[in-house]
Parts: structure tokens; sequence; C-alpha cells
């Protein structure tokens, strides 16, 4: 039985209780929260037989298929990359929510890409690191493998932007060790998808962010990202080639 005829159930049902009360001398007249509940009932059929009703969230096969993707097996290892590697991808995406007109993050600035990557440093330290104050201390290499996971113009290899007034981020001159504050935007952050888009040969995880505070208003987003395929060890195991809003 659908919605409607449920809700034509429940209100036939009520008005045959209001009239037996009335019949029966219960009451001299119906019940004025019994009227509301039959009225409350009526609105909200009508609603829905206008489409007005509030839409249902769609299944998680219709997200898929809206979405032209096939889903990742949950038994898949990219799932357990990407749930570990999430808490990064959701602070690079918070900054982009929050500086969506000025970080460009295929030609970032040097004061974005330090600070992303601070970020992503932040958010999934290296083990035995992060000393009491909350600074992690890391081999510049090391900070640069987090840049070449996070943002999508920055290869590894490649020459890095100077470490030059950037805040909560310093360099150590004596040695190669890069200081990092605690860089972090407060938000939470889930999946919403994991699928492969075949036409394209891609990866979509599909990332849901919300602050405290209500200021992102760019909470979803897909981000394309593959595994790293060099044989090499990597903080991060997953590159984000691209990503975009989707609200």
């Amino acid at each position: 039985m659908n919605t409607a005829q449920n809700r034509n159930k429940f209100i036939a049902l009520l008005l045959a209780l209001a009239l037996a009360a009335s019949l029966t001398g219960c009451k001299a007249k119906v019940d004025p929260e019994t009227v509301q509940a039959i009225q409350d009932a009526q609105a909200a059929l009508q609603a829905e037989e206008n489409g007005e009703a509030e839409a249902e969230e769609p299944a998680a096969d219709d997200l898929y298929a809206q979405a032209g993707l096939v889903p990742v097996p949950e038994d898949d290892p990219l799932w357990t990359d990407a749930e570990f590697e999430l808490p990064a991808i959701a602070q690079m995406l918070a900054y982009k929510a929050t500086f969506p007109d000025t970080f460009d993050e295929n030609e970032p600035s040097a004061d974005d890409f330090w600070t992303v990557t601070g970020m992503g440093i932040t958010a999934l330290p290296p083990e035995n690191m992060t000393d009491f104050n909350k600074i992690t201390h890391i081999h510049q290499p090391d900070a640069l493998d987090y840049a070449a996971a996070l943002l999508p113009g920055y290869e590894a290899g490649d020459a890095a932007p100077k470490l030059e007034d950037v805040y909560g981020i310093s360099g150590n001159p004596k040695s190669d060790l890069i200081d990092v504050d605690g860089l972090s935007i407060g938000v939470t952050s889930s999946i919403v998808l994991l699928g492969k888009d075949e036409k394209n040969n891609a990866t979509v995880l599909r990332v849901h962010i919300e602050d405290k505070e209500g200021l992102i208003v760019q909470n979803d987003w897909d981000v394309l990202v593959e595994p790293w395929d060099d044989g090499a060890e990597h903080a991060l195991p997953l590159r984000v080639l691209q990503f975009y809003n989707v609200n």
C-alpha cells in the first residue's frame, strides 16, 4: 500500500472514531484535537498529491544510478584507503569551500600550497612526529608527498614553492625539517558514495563536509581519486586528480 493510501486509511479511521464519539454521547462535539489531527493529515496528503511533500532521501542504489557510477564493493581495498584518507581530503575541500575564489588547486599560490599541505599533515600526521605542543616536525620530501596526494596541480618530484611567510608552517634552516602547527578547519566529514565511472575509467569519491557554524555551504563534493601506481610507499594511499562541488 502506498503512502497516499495509508494516509487515506488513517483519515478515514479518525473520522470514524470522531463520529462514533459524537453519536454515543461521549462528547457533545468532536474533540478539537481530533479535528486538528484530521486537518493535518489531509493537508499532508494534499501536499503529497501536489508534489509538495518533502522528498525522501534517495536510496544508495539510486544515488549511484543518478551519478552514473557502479558501486565499489565494500570489501574492496579502495574503501579502506578512502576511509583512511578522508580526514585529509576533507580539510582540502573545506579550504576550497572557504576560499572558492582564491584557491586554485591546479596552480596554487605558495601560501595555498603549503597551507593545504600542512592541513593534510595535521589531519593525518606521520607517526611519532608530533610533539607535546601539537607541532608536527616532518622532512620536506615527506611533506611534499602529502602535497602530491592532495593537490592535483602538483606532481611528485616537482619543485615546490618557496616556504616563506606562510602562517603555521616554517622551515628549519639547519635541516630539511618543516614545522607544521596544528592547521585545520573544524569540519565533520563522511563518504556518501565510492563508485566507478566506467565510461571515463575514473574512481569517484563523494564526500560530505559540514562545519558547526554552518558557514560552509558547499557541502558535497565529487573527488576523482586513484591509487599510487609507482610501487613506492606514500603517506596517503590515494592521489586526488580533480574535485568539484555537486551541491
